[in-house]
């Protein structure tokens, strides 16, 4: 029985099956809001829109200069799994009453929080609201912890073609995106 369903928009390279794509490739090249650089971690998001949204603010190249196939990932994660027992899961209320500012870009409390969890090894996933749309949620994955082995034998994975609409492209600002890509080189 599945008792949470996440997804993750990837390139088709990166998610031929479930132990790829739960590798944590990802987070060991670049840090992020919830993890430091080296950790092994998968992100994924309650939604496709959700995953979609995460994607285009985190781009370093643009939609329409970008041609490798994207598919989003379905991961339906058994019950028995996505209990409290086996994902940590944090509030917008919880993180507000921590430190208002959170959402910010950089923001050192999430990473703390984060760091934390990964090092701790308790929970396999670490639940969290998202910066962009604070009622939504991600689910931060360690792809250390033990219980990967076990969602990776039982987890539900399957993946479908999905491609960003030429009108957010049309949104996106090239010197912001400029700035993302020297800001990261460095």
């Amino acid at each position: 029985m599945t008792g949470l369903v996440v997804y993750r928009v990837t390139r088709k390279e990166y998610a031929r099956d479930l132990a790829q794509l739960l590798d944590g490739e990802g987070g060991r090249q670049a840090s992020g809001r919830w993890h430091l650089r080296g950790s092994p971690v998968a992100y994924f998001a309650e939604s496709r829109a959700l995953c979609m949204l995460e994607r285009l603010v985190h781009l370093s190249v643009h939609p329409r200069d970008d041609h490798a196939p994207l598919v989003a990932a379905k991961l339906a994660i058994p019950k028995e799994l996505s209990a409290p027992s086996g994902i940590r899961r944090i509030s917008a209320d919880e993180l507000d009453a921590q430190d208002p500012v959170w959402r910010q870009p950089g923001n050192r409390t999430c990473l703390r929080i984060g760091a934390l969890w990964f090092k701790e090894r308790e929970h396999f996933g670490l639940q969290v609201p998202s910066a962009i749309v604070r009622e939504e949620y991600n689910l931060v994955v360690n792809c250390t912890h033990p219980t990967v082995q076990d969602l990776i034998n039982t987890g539900g994975f399957v993946t479908a073609p999905i491609s960003v609409d030429a009108r957010i492209a049309e949104v996106i600002d090239a010197n912001a995106l400029q700035r993302r890509r020297t800001k990261w080189a460095t």
